[in-house]
């Protein structure tokens, strides 16, 4: 059966200027983000349903290849069902930090010593309107990622429909803070990187690493992707170890303002944990959810990484959440867009001039 979709492999420059003076060596250089954009074949577009364009965003040490699974899936089904929907599934984007992945590769010899979590909401943004879609962009972020699809919402409230948060970190107190530099130590001797052979490459990834438990065809696909193999035969991943440590070592000063980020999302939140993680502090859930102001609360089973571990119950998610936010015929767009200019500014500037004076 063949793809109903065209894969082509995208660049854009990154937000510039970047949030810390480090972000780049030397300071005031410029980054360029990767990404992977999914289309539907032309011939397949639908004129009766509406379209939907999904930005997926990772967690650290994570790439847009971890989303190719369920990508490939939703199309499908979107394809599968186009009699009972009133959506369709369009574009689907999924972007590299910086510092992961491709874009590593592109930006090598270019990347600091410091980087801002919230620099990845606004290389989203930029990526979003290098693309200019019609239809309703949904944003769907992991971890880190999770915390840049809110913050990007506050960037640019109309770019996005709705978001769906999975296992967002952006909860931080001081007790957190402490288990994060605890968790941290950990994680610096748990990462390994570079390998003198293929098969300790391999070896490492599906038996030791924190990815070890990925559904198989997701780590097929992430380690296909971030595998470079030397002419000695070392192989090394394209995200480093260092540029990992550095955003898990960096995320203090966007944590420590989640009640500011949370309370300028202005969109409806789906707001995903799973049952059994011990990721983020106890209780900060509710915490996170009583800040937003449109939420619904989803606690489903898995840990911190179900997105990759258990991507069916997250493919579930995604489904129900189009079908019930995705308005099948003008989604956001304004109903009065068909009366000529002139009447229309002027029966919206009284309306203005009345409702304030």
């Amino acid at each position: 059966m063949s793809k109903p979709y065209d894969k082509y492999v995208k660049v854009v420059e990154a937000e510039f200027p970047r949030m810390t003076l480090h972000s780049t060596i030397p300071s005031g250089a410029s980054l360029a983000v990767v990404f992977d954009h999914y289309r539907l074949k032309r011939d397949r577009k639908s004129n009766h349903r509406r379209a939907v364009n999904l930005f997926f965003m990772a967690g650290t040490g994570m790439t847009k290849a971890i989303w190719q699974y369920h990508i490939k899936r939703l199309f499908q089904y979107s394809e599968d069902n186009e009699d009972s929907l009133s959506w369709q599934l369009v574009n689907a984007v999924a972007i590299d930090l910086v510092s992961h992945g491709e874009s590593a590769v592109e930006n090598n010899g270019r990347l600091g010593y410091a980087a801002d979590w919230r620099e990845g909401a606004h290389d989203l943004i930029q990526v979003a309107k290098s693309l200019r879609l019609q239809g309703s962009n949904v944003v769907i972020g992991h971890s880190m990622g999770g915390y840049q699809s809110l913050y990007a919402c506050t960037l640019a409230p109309l770019m996005f429909e709705h978001a769906i948060i999975i296992e967002p970190v952006i909860y931080g107190d001081d007790s957190y803070t402490a288990k994060m530099e605890k968790m941290n130590r950990s994680l610096n001797k748990i990462i390994k990187t570079e390998f003198p052979s293929e098969n300790e490459f391999d070896s490492y990834f599906r038996k030791k690493s924190i990815f070890k438990n990925f559904n198989k065809e997701i780590l097929d696909d992430f380690l296909e992707s971030e595998k470079i193999i030397k002419k000695d035969g070392s192989t090394y991943a394209k995200t480093s170890k260092e540029h990992q440590m550095i955003c898990y070592l960096c995320g203090g000063p966007a944590i420590k303002i989640w009640k500011e980020v949370l309370s300028n999302v202005n969109v409806p939140v789906i707001h995903v944990m799973g049952k059994q993680s011990t990721w983020t502090p106890e209780g900060s859930s509710e915490k996170i959810r009583n800040q937003l102001k449109y939420v619904k609360p989803l606690d489903i089973d898995g840990g911190h990484l179900l997105n990759c571990e258990a991507p069916g119950s997250i493919i579930k998610v995604i489904l129900d959440s189009l079908n019930n936010n995705v308005d099948g015929q003008n989604g956001n767009i304004d109903q009065d867009l068909g009366k000529p200019y002139r009447e229309l500014f002027e029966e919206n500037y009284k309306k203005l001039y009345s409702s304030r004076l």
